[in-house]
């Protein structure tokens, strides 16, 4: 079934003449980030591109907008003057390059971001200059009203605390634009927990290993809910995307979660295949069910399955299916 809410947008301005292509570029800047006023430096002849990630809606619910935009383009600055603010914007946006830098402005504070040096975070309700260099490559993650504290700095080492799994996740996002293979659930789950990573990362009264175990844990919960599918995904691969070893990834969860690495991969594999097995319109069978959820094997699914229920998935499924008829 497809997701509604969860949308995929690519646009590059080699789709549009050359004439049009700084029309072309403002329009859809705007339409993700509200109006902006735009400096093309000169430039008549103007490439950018970008890949927009969104589920919800920022005019029906600004609190569960979540937005990933990666771009790239020429040279070019950004304002966003006082006339052109919107009152009830109370959202903020994070900044994390990727190749060229970056500069914010807002207020008295200027910082310049390079990639592996400062990510950035600017308040959408206040006046900013964002300028960018030739080359540039940067992801912007819209975060909701009331995420983060109202007082965050605009310029956060990226490695302080959790933020070196806040740019994991995000690249890890951004590394998966197409809603066939990261679904909507899986793209709000991980959004989810790369703001409270984020959240986590400006909370002052953790310690630092407080702050490294919590970030491992919540990293590693991310990424499964979002590559769990994939039957390649095991805890040593987990473990590596992470950047720890396996051992000190099951203390971390076994301490927090009271869980191995193992028991949450095969959770969020039974979760996907439970979530099939009771939707009374999916027909598929019960191997490739199985298959897609991250199995490699029937058995293994069927015995996991069973371990969990006490009955197999065929007699689940259709309890569950007689249940539903007489609703």
């Amino acid at each position: 079934m497809v997701d509604l809410k969860y949308e995929v947008l690519k646009l590059s301005t080699s789709e549009v003449a050359r004439r049009d292509r700084l029309d072309y570029w403002r329009t859809h800047v705007n339409l993700n980030q509200n109006p902006l006023s735009y400096n093309f430096c000169g430039q008549r002849d103007f490439d950018g591109g970008m890949c927009v990630q969104r589920y919800g809606s920022r005019e029906h619910n600004e609190a569960s907008f979540f937005q990933l935009v990666e771009f790239a383009s020429n040279r070019l600055e950004y304002r966003r003057p006082r006339n052109l603010l919107t009152e009830d914007d109370e959202s903020q946006l994070l900044v994390i390059p990727l190749a060229g830098h970056v500069t914010l402005t807002q207020g008295r504070d200027e910082v310049r971001l390079e990639p592996g040096n400062h990510i950035g975070l600017l308040h959408m309700r206040q006046e900013l200059i964002f300028a960018n260099n030739d080359g540039v490559r940067a992801l912007l993650l819209t975060v909701p009203p009331g995420k983060l504290a109202g007082n965050a700095p605009l310029a956060l080492d990226q490695q302080r605390g959790t933020l070196p799994h806040v740019v994991a996740l995000a690249r890890s996002l951004a590394a998966h634009p197409q809603p066939d293979t990261l679904s909507g659930r899986a793209f709000v789950e991980t959004y989810a927990r790369l703001l409270e990573l984020l959240a986590l990362s400006l909370d002052e009264r953790w310690t630092a290993e407080q702050t490294r175990v919590a970030a491992m844990v919540e990293a590693a919960k991310a990424y499964v809910a979002a590559h769990s599918a994939d039957p390649h995904v095991t805890p040593d691969s987990i473990a590596e995307h992470l950047g720890y070893s396996r051992r000190t990834l099951e203390n971390a969860l076994k301490t927090t979660a009271g869980i191995t690495p193992h028991q949450l991969l095969r959770n969020s594999r039974l979760d996907r295949a439970q979530k099939r097995l009771e939707n009374p319109f999916d027909d598929s069978t019960l191997d490739r069910i199985a298959a897609d959820a991250g199995f490699l094997l029937y058995d293994t699914f069927r015995r996991a399955f069973v371990e969990r229920h006490q009955v197999p998935p065929r007699q689940w499924r259709a309890a569950y299916r007689r249940h539903v008829g007489r609703t």
